[in-house]
């Protein structure tokens, strides 16, 4: 009729804690693009690059942002897979995805 008790912290050694009764899962392609999106600077980036190829300089000029940061969400568009990068002369070369 007892059961045994677990020490504190013992409880979810079995596995990761549940969430709203599911296991967390990994973000789908799908997530991941939606998440790009949600940044205005990424969006206007996108617009920049629909238009014709443009290199970090170029976009950093153009937005008016330094360019780690704009190398920072060109970073978050490719893992999403919306920008693909090409070498051109030693330096990336950044454009949308069709």
């Amino acid at each position: 009729m007892f059961t045994k008790m677990c020490p504190i912290g013992e409880r979810y050694k079995s596995g990761p804690p549940l969430t709203n009764g599911r296991v967390p899962e990994e973000d789908s392609p799908r997530q991941e693009s939606f998440k790009a999106l949600a940044s205005d600077t990424r969006i206007e980036i996108l617009k920049r690059l629909d238009a014709s190829q443009r290199t970090v300089t170029d976009l950093a000029n153009e937005l008016k942002v330094n360019k780690s940061a704009v190398y920072k969400h060109l970073s978050r568009l490719l893992d999403a897979g919306l920008v693909k990068k090409v070498e051109d002369n030693r330096k990336w070369v950044y454009y949308a995805c069709p």
